[in-house]
């Protein structure tokens, strides 16, 4: 859609032109709205969504107790229901039977006749105290006609049973419906592989930022552990100076004040590996469904960087230690 156009409202004259495109398998016009449910003591807000027979596994969700929405419901304009599992949650306490039972949208009885769940988990993760916004689903021609009296949809979803690449599905209903809104342009077209493309490019930008951060606190803490050593070494020149006057090379001096770079640079990666991991087993212990894994290979990463740094920022400390003379730094002190 083009910048600063207004999207404006899909008819049932669209559908039906999507509908007799080749290749179509199916179009799932989405009719929704917020409406308060009502059952006993318990009330949420909610969103109703009319459907057709079938529509619901279209829109990812499978009735795992008592039934879909067929075809006599929606002759019947039937005022029946199916909750999905956050409306459940919220409308019937845990264990409570929820088929049969009345359920209040607005000033309506509907009839539960099914609860759903998505087809792509078995079991949510999140505790019952996990606030989500629940859905219910009644028939379109009951939506339609008692619930929301509008003819327009608020988005279509367009099914193809063909092998043609994605960008010419959608050419083909760009076409179409420019052609029935007067060559405008009055609306917008996603896809799975446009919405896929997008969470990869932010996820690619937060990748980038979030590496420009740890390069900068890397070398923030480089330097860090170089003032510290450099302040070690001016405060144990005798040291130094005794370690040489009895025999200690250079690279031994140089060695020394390296091992001591490593180790606090490692001590530091160590602290910053274990806060991570006690979060994450927090994290698994209050969300039990939720799988934890350690990447040792991270891990590993981690602590050969810290080692690096260590050495990097180490070897001028150690060089101008290693570089003292015996008598200078024993006279110093």
């Amino acid at each position: 859609m083009p910048a600063g156009a207004t999207t404006q409202p899909l008819r049932l004259q669209d559908v039906a032109a999507l509908r007799a495109l080749p290749s179509v398998s199916a179009v799932v016009p989405r009719y929704s709205s917020a409406v308060t449910a009502r059952q006993g003591r318990y009330d949420d807000a909610v969103v109703a969504t009319g459907i057709a027979a079938g529509e619901l596994l279209l829109g990812g969700q499978v009735v795992r107790e008592g039934r879909d929405i067929g075809p006599a419901d929606l002759d019947a304009r039937a005022q029946v229901v199916v909750l999905d599992r956050a409306a459940r949650q919220f409308l019937f306490a845990p264990g409570e039977p929820a088929l049969g039972r009345q359920v209040m949208l607005g000033a309506l009885p509907f009839t539960v006749i099914g609860v759903s769940q998505p087809t792509y988990v078995s079991d949510s993760p999140f505790p019952s105290s996990f606030k989500a916004m629940g859905n219910v689903y009644v028939p379109q021609t009951t939506y339609s006609s008692k619930l929301d009296t509008r003819q327009e949809a608020d988005s279509l979803t367009v099914h193809f049973a063909s092998p043609l690449p994605v960008a010419a599905f959608r050419a083909q209903v760009r076409q179409r419906l420019m052609a029935l809104h007067g060559g405008v342009e009055d609306f917008s077209l996603d896809s799975d592989e446009m919405i896929g493309s997008i969470f990869t490019g932010l996820i690619g930008q937060l990748t980038g930022v979030l590496t420009a951060i740890a390069a900068i606190s890397l070398l923030v803490g480089g330097v860090g552990v170089m003032n510290i050593m450099l302040v070690s070494v001016s405060e144990r020149t005798r040291e130094i100076g005794i370690r040489m006057a009895v025999g200690a090379r250079q690279r031994d001096v140089r060695r020394q004040f390296l091992v001591e770079s490593v180790l606090l640079c490692c001590l530091g990666g160590l602290g910053g590996v274990a806060l991570p991991w006690l979060g994450s087993q927090a994290a698994s212990f209050g969300l039990p469904g939720l799988a934890v894994v350690i990447s040792w290979d991270i891990l590993a990463l981690a602590l050969g960087t810290c080692t690096a740094i260590g050495l990097v920022f180490g070897n001028l400390p150690a060089r101008g230690a290693a570089r003292l003379s015996p008598v200078v730094a024993l006279a110093r002190d």
